[in-house]
């Protein structure tokens, strides 16, 4: 008989996400918030509000099993909600955008 344990762990992921030609340091960044908030999937640990227009930082809780795996699912679970916030206050016009992601393993989790 051979048993599976789960090799999962918790991670705190960083996303930067940057949207082009969004100017408003206050909207922006009470909109992006609220959609996480209300995305329900998403753990956050801290936002940090942009210290240019269109530059935003926050720090997801994800469970997965390796660095990789939490990096793709964080990026899977906050893009759309970027890029749908960014519809919202550009329009249907096209606009560029970057997204980066980096997991560390997270701090004073306990089991």
């Amino acid at each position: 008989m051979v048993l599976k344990v789960p090799n999962d762990r918790v991670w705190d992921v960083t996303v930067g996400g940057r949207i082009e030609n969004v100017t408003d340091q206050d909207v922006f960044p009470d909109l992006f918030l609220e959609a996480l908030v209300r995305a329900g999937e998403i753990s956050v640990m801290q936002f940090n509000r942009p210290g240019w227009p269109h530059t935003i930082s926050i720090v997801v809780r994800l469970t997965a099993s390796r660095k990789e795996d939490a990096e793709l699912q964080a990026q899977k679970l906050v893009l759309p909600v970027l890029l749908s916030v960014a519809k919202d206050l550009l329009g249907a016009g096209p606009f560029g955008w970057t997204l980066s992601v980096a997991a560390n393993p997270a701090s004073n989790v306990t089991s």
